[in-house]
């Protein structure tokens, strides 16, 4: 749980805005600082599978304190690029994905968490049931966030 959120107006500051703008369609700029801060914010909260982040990261497999593994992903792993420690249920997962289970049923693919791992993930399935609501949820947000950046021209910057 959060002990402490910045109030609207000093967010807003921070990032040369002011809450109307925020409350507008719209693209405001975020210092990379400020963004990097506001992420590590947000997976200080997430549900983490210590094993499953063990099992995906050959290079963390020797370390046995948890906490370790968790504050490597929440602090660094994350901003690597490093998968999301979900837990992968194999049983709901092709039940789901109904081109799964035929690609498995013909041998296209080996397995439903080989497929979730190679593509599955880039297209943003549920790798469970309790993450599809979550999942969705960024799907709409992320599509609504792209429509406003092509309206309002990319502000990318390297």
């Amino acid at each position: 749980m959060k002990q402490y959120f910045p109030p609207m107006s000093l967010l807003c500051e921070a990032m040369g805005t002011t809450p109307a703008k925020v409350m507008e369609d719209g693209v405001v700029g975020v210092p990379t600082v400020l963004l990097r801060y506001l992420i590590k914010c947000a997976l200080s909260d997430l549900e983490f599978d210590v094993e499953v982040y063990r099992s995906q990261n050959n290079d963390m497999s020797s370390e046995r304190r948890d906490h370790v593994l968790e504050l490597h992903f929440k602090e660094t792993g994350y901003f690597e690029g490093r998968l999301l420690p979900a837990r992968f249920d194999a049983d709901y997962y092709p039940r789901r994905y109904k081109d799964v289970f035929e690609a498995i049923k013909t041998k296209e693919i080996r397995s439903a968490l080989k497929h979730y791992y190679d593509q599955g993930i880039k297209e943003c399935r549920a790798p469970s049931r309790d993450l599809e609501k979550p999942i969705a949820e960024w799907i709409e947000v992320s599509t609504a966030a792209q429509k406003t950046l092509s309206r309002h021209g990319s502000h990318r910057q390297n």
